[in-house]
């Protein structure tokens, strides 16, 4: 089995790069459950059906780059607009593989101020509807 180094994976808002991230946390993909048990349900136990698909919040940390104002302030911008923007984690080139969803921006913080560190940016982005998961030929 073939493995991959993590390093060089970056995430895209609106086509844009952002830059100085660190770590890209992944889609989480988990499914609700709907309880359907009745007083005639085999031996006492629960049943259940396989309900909505929700696919968690990804989020994203790095440093502070106020130059980078088409991926970490416009991700700001979004924040504050309240509004959904495509995104891309684009995995090593080796792997061929990238997730792609709309999103929206949950959280997003800047500023920090470690007296010997640099400023952090961090972020959380909910998909809404289906996300994407492609491995290219």
């Amino acid at each position: 089995m073939a493995k991959t180094h993590a390093f060089g994976t970056t995430f895209s808002w609106e086509g844009a790069t952002v830059g100085h991230i660190d770590n890209v946390g992944g889609v989480e993909l988990s499914v609700d459950t709907v309880e359907v048990t009745t007083h005639d349900s085999a031996d006492g136990y629960k049943e259940y059906l396989a309900g909505l698909l929700d696919a968690g919040e990804v989020p994203l940390d790095g440093f502070f780059d106020p130059a980078d104002t088409t991926g970490q302030q416009a991700m700001l911008t979004a924040a504050q607009a309240r509004t959904a923007g495509t995104c891309v984690i684009t995995f090593p080139a080796s792997t061929k593989a990238t997730w792609t969803f709309e999103g929206l921006i949950t959280r997003i913080k800047i500023g920090d101020s470690p007296v010997d560190g640099a400023i952090p940016f961090s972020a959380s982005i909910k998909p809404t509807g289906k996300p994407v998961f492609a491995i290219a030929p």
